[in-house]
């Protein structure tokens, strides 16, 4: 059982083998799956670097995740800014 929900927002940990989900990014969950290889399909949505990778999805491992402790505030000033 994942310790994300679908549409949790999450940030790479300080050590991850992954190159544009990492510390800098922030995405959104959106499955869970059982699957060995990878058990969740994220959405980037916002990174320090790779602004041009937004809306790419990737299969990654949580392990390499945690939740993304200012999501209430990144959400509320991504619906003030799309005005």
């Amino acid at each position: 059982m994942s310790k994300f929900r679908v549409g949790d927002l999450i940030t790479g940990k300080l050590k991850s083998p992954y190159t544009i989900t990492t510390k800098d990014s922030i995405c959104e969950i959106l499955f869970i799956s059982g699957n060995f290889d990878w058990d969740i399909s994220v959405r980037l949505v916002s990174h320090k670097d790779y602004r041009e990778r937004l809306g790419e999805e990737y299969a990654v491992r949580s392990c390499y995740f945690n939740l993304y402790k200012e999501a209430n505030n990144f959400r509320r000033n991504k619906c003030t800014n799309s005005k």
